[in-house]
Order: structure tokens, then C-alpha cells, then sequence
């Protein structure tokens, strides 16, 4: 059985945090988000994602959106998950209608710090990562960790806590 994108959305409320600072109804309408079809267009035709990649990227762009919504500023660490983003900003009627929906526009700022002192009034990539691993378990391979070591596990594609450089 193929895993799909509505099928990881609903484990994403399955593992939701009593403690969450984001409403439950907030929380819903970010996980059940259907990417729109000009966001696929556009990560696969400008930004050269593949396209069988464009679903697990777009869970976790929601799944980014949720941390950035419970803990505040979050650092972008994932170049792939990033394209994605900039294509669904790139469709701004359709970013705007999520914003709406959500009751927040989540501003986008360029990552320029990726190290422990993260800088743009961003959380650290450790705190980062700690918030995935405590919302949603093991980190994927497309959040790749620079600043940690000894974190792949290539034969499950999936990081742990550690430090070094993935690949995807």
C-alpha cells in the first residue's frame, strides 16, 4: 500500500501534543491542506523537484508550518523543503487563502544562520530539531543537519539525534 499525503496528515493528528499551543481546529487546517496544482507545477517546471518528491515535501512544509505556529520563528534548514515553499509563494492567491484559513501569514526570511546562534529572531537549528523530534518522531533526510554529527541512517532514510552531514 502506497502512503499517501492524506494518510501522513492524519498521523501528523494522531501525534499532536496535548500542550500545543496552536488551536486543534488551526492545527487541522494546516495538516489538511491539499497542495495546489500550481505549486506542483511550479516546484517540479522552475525549481526542479522531482516529482514523486513534490508530496513528502509538501507534508513537511505543513509539518514546518505547525512548529513555526507552536514555538515561533523556525529556522528553513531544508533546501528541498524550501522550494516548495517558494513555489506555494510563488501561487500568492493561494498562499494568501492559506493564511487566511489559518489566521497567520507565516513570513518567509532567508535562513542565514544555520549554526546554534541563529539570528533573524529565529530559534536555533537545535531547538529546531528538537521540536520535530518531539511533535513528530524521527527526522526525515530532507532536513539535512549541518551542524550535528553522526545523525544517518541511510538505510531508513531518517536522521538521529547527532551531528555530520546527510545525504539525500
Amino acid at each position: 500500500m502506497q502512503v499517501t499525503s492524506k494518510m501522513k496528515d492524519a498521523s501528523l493528528m494522531a501525534i499532536m501534543r496535548e500542550d500545543s499551543k496552536i488551536k486543534k481546529s488551526t492545527y487541522e487546517k494546516v495538516v489538511g491542506y491539499e497542495i495546489p496544482e500550481a505549486v506542483t507545477y511550479v516546484a517540479v517546471n522552475r525549481f526542479g523537484v522531482k516529482q514523486e518528491q513534490v508530496e513528502p515535501l509538501w507534508t513537511e512544509l505543513k509539518r514546518y508550518f505547525v512548529l513555526s505556529l507552536k514555538y515561533g520563528n523556525m529556522p528553513m534548514l531544508s533546501e528541498d523543503v524550501d522550494k516548495i515553499w517558494h513555489s506555494f509563494i510563488l501561487d500568492l492567491n493561494s498562499y494568501v487563502q492559506f493564511s487566511e484559513k489559518i489566521g497567520k501569514m507565516i513570513m518567509h526570511a532567508p535562513n542565514l544562520h544555520k549554526e546554534e546562534n541563529a539570528g533573524n529572531g529565529r530559534v536555533s537549528a537545535k531547538v529546531f530539531y528538537e521540536a520535530y523530534e518531539k511533535e513528530f518522531g524521527e527526522i526525515p533526510l530532507y532536513w539535512k543537519m549541518p551542524d550535528l554529527k553522526d545523525h544517518c541512517d541511510n538505510s531508513t532514510g531518517h536522521c538521529t539525534s547527532g551531528g555530520g552531514e546527510c545525504s539525500s
